[in-house]
Parts: structure tokens; C-alpha cells; sequence
């Protein structure tokens, strides 16, 4: 079953208005309305076509689902003023999600003066999102040609305490000519060059083959870009697999991919089993190690615990 985003909103604000009693049918008639069309349609589901059980928990939650949804689609006006909304409705674990977010619907909107706005209001406040909005303020600022403009916000980016602050200064302060291998990456590739290491009693070692993929994500001449993220928390890159199960300390299976700075903890999942580690990536780079080969699931997870995407996987078992 597909459902438009039209219907999606309606849901949303069904939770929103209901919570769990949207299920249960109503006591009387009532005008037709985005909450009770939504509570009808709640009702008609026959499957799981959508998570539900994340509407009626979590409004919240729904409602950054219908504006990155939107975002996808393209209808970038509709997006930003449902993330607005969920904004002005201080969520306590969905508002600071969707202000990342609406960075970026910003961003594909070129709304420069709505950036700055959004920059300034965070870094009063010491938002985490402040930093963000100054490098994409930055950014587009030097694609228009204007470096003086560009350079102040980078160094705002810098104040608000970026994470990648180390390549701002690099951008702020270019290289000597002879750096050039380390900078001027406009004009080349960026490419992921994949090494495996296993660790077994006698130490660790080196797998004797390496991999290299091309990589959409520039971090040296864009250091906070995440128009590769689509305005996803958290996409899969590349993975790999053994085609049987390997020895006790030697990997099954690796995957990788990037995250938005809301994910800080990032949770492997497979059989039952939970393992959750800080996420502390250079660049928003993760990558996940398995030790046997089957299903198990990626989960990246803000720093209140609030799972923010799973990505699924599953590489098939050898045959007995």
C-alpha cells in the first residue's frame, strides 16, 4: 500500500491529537478534519505500511518522517513548514532533528538570509545546530563567489565549536603550494581506499587485499556538506562479505556509510544482541565489522538514546 505524504500528515496529526486512542473507534461523528480523516486512516490500515506504532508513540516522530519525506519528494515548502512545526512544538527528542533538517531544506531552497537567520537564533542559545548552519551559510556563500563573506562564516562555524573545525582553519589558512597532495581536492575525486586488520592471538594483520571506492562525500573541500545524506540521519555506503563463516576474530561482513551530527552513538544488532558504542567519526564516517554472516541491523542513535535510523542488512548464511 502507498501512501501519498498528504495522507501521511494527516496520520501524523491524528497521533498527535489522539495518541493511542486514534485506534479506537470514535464516540460520535465529527467535522472532517486532518485529525479525524488521519484517525480514519489509522484505522483502515490493514498492514504496516508505514510505521505505526511510531505515530501513535511518538507525534514527534512522525512528523520529521512526513518532512523529510517531503524533502525527498522535492516539495521543499510543504517540508519546511512541517518541520516548523515540529520546531514550535519543542519535541523533546524530534525538535533538534528537524532543525538540522530544515538546514538543508534551506540549503536546496538557496535561502541565504533564512540560513543566517537560523545561525544566528541557534548560536544565542548555543544550539548544537549553529555550527552547521554557518558552514552551509559558508559554503554557499563561496560557490557565489564572495570569499570574504564566506571566510567570516566558517570562522562563526569555528566559534560555535564545529566538529571539523581543523579543515575550516585549513580552508581559512590554505596550504603552502607544496601541501598540494593533502589540499585543492576540488579538482580531483575523493575515493575510500578500504583495508582490513584482524585481530588474533598472535596480534594483529593485515588482510592481503584492499579495496578502493569512488565516495560522494568530499571531506577536505567540503567538510560539512550532507547532500549525500539525501536528509537521511544515517545512509549505508559500501559493504563486503565472506561467502562462508570465517574463524573466531576475523570479519564476516563490513559495512559503512555517513551520519548528520545528531548521531552520536551508533548500535550493532544481530540474534537478539545489542552492541552500543560511541559514534566519534571524522567526517561522519561509520564503518561496522560482523563477526558471522546472517541478518543483523546498523542503528544510529542520538545522544538521549532516541534511535534516529536502522539500516538493514543481511548476508546469507553458508549452507551446511
Amino acid at each position: 500500500m502507498s501512501l501519498s505524504e498528504q495522507a501521511i500528515s494527516f496520520m501524523a496529526a491524528a497521533a498527535a491529537a489522539y495518541g493511542p486512542r486514534a485506534l479506537a473507534p470514535p464516540s460520535e461523528a465529527a467535522p472532517d478534519t486532518p485529525e479525524t480523516l488521519g484517525r480514519g486512516l489509522l484505522r483502515m490500515l490493514p498492514g504496516d505500511p508505514v510505521p505505526l506504532a511510531d505515530f501513535l508513540a511518538s507525534p514527534g516522530r512522525a512528523w520529521f518522517s512526513v518532512g523529510k519525506l517531503l524533502y525527498r519528494k522535492g516539495d521543499l515548502s510543504r517540508a519546511r513548514s512541517v518541520l516548523q512545526r515540529l520546531i514550535d512544538s519543542h519535541d523533546p527528542d524530534w525538535s533538534e532533528p528537524a532543525r538540522f533538517q530544515l538546514i538543508n531544506v534551506m540549503r536546496e531552497q538557496d535561502d541565504i538570509d533564512g540560513l543566517r537567520a537560523a545561525a544566528a537564533g541557534a548560536a544565542e542559545t548555543a544550539r548544537p545546530e549553529a555550527a552547521y548552519a554557518f558552514v552551509v551559510v559558508g559554503e554557499m556563500l563561496e560557490d557565489r563567489g564572495d570569499a570574504d563573506g564566506a571566510r567570516a562564516a566558517y570562522q562563526q562555524a569555528i566559534d560555535a565549536d564545529w566538529e571539523f573545525a581543523d579543515d575550516l582553519r585549513d580552508k581559512l589558512s590554505p596550504p603552502a603550494a607544496d601541501d598540494s597532495e593533502r589540499h585543492g581536492r576540488r579538482q580531483r575525486h575523493p575515493m575510500i581506499l578500504q583495508a582490513t586488520y584482524s585481530r588474533t592471538g598472535a596480534g594483529w594483520t593485515r588482510d592481503p587485499y584492499s579495496s578502493g571506492t569512488f565516495f560522494d562525500h568530499d571531506p577536505i573541500a567540503r567538510p560539512g556538506d550532507m547532500r549525500d545524506l539525501g536528509g537521511q540521519p544515517m545512509t549505508s555506503g559500501g559493504s563486503m562479505h565472506l561467502q562462508e563463516q570465517p574463524p573466531p576474530g576475523y570479519p564476516a561482513a563490513v559495512v559503512t556509510g555517513r551520519v548528520d551530527p545528531a548521531v552520536t552513538q551508533i548500535a550493532f544488532i544481530q540474534d537478539g544482541h545489542e552492541d552500543r558504542r560511541p559514534l566519534q567519526s571524522h567526517f561522519g564516517a561509520w564503518v561496522v565489522c560482523a563477526e558471522r554472516l546472517g541478518p543483523f541491523q546498523v542503528a544510529g542513535l542520538a545522544s538521549d538514546g532516541t534511535v534516529l535510523a536502522t539500516l538493514d542488512y543481511s548476508f546469507p548464511l553458508p549452507p551446511p
